[in-house]
């Protein structure tokens, strides 16, 4: 959503903003799904999630 809504700012039609930024969570998702992999502790994981959840629920309720 942040990302989609940081193109569609910049001037990239709505519409190819979402499908920019639904095309690129796939590849986010994966570093995700690798990182966690490598994490050595569940309590490590959870917090850097948590804290970058935070990050960018914070982002989004500043743009809108």
């Amino acid at each position: 959503m942040l990302l989609g809504q940081l193109l569609a700012r910049a001037g990239m039609p709505a519409s190819e903003a979402v499908v920019t930024a639904g095309m690129t969570g796939f590849a986010i998702y994966l570093g995700l799904l690798l990182w966690a992999s490598a994490c050595g502790s569940l309590a490590c994981l959870c917090g850097w999630m948590g804290l970058g959840v935070a990050v960018v629920g914070g982002l989004v309720g500043v743009l809108r």
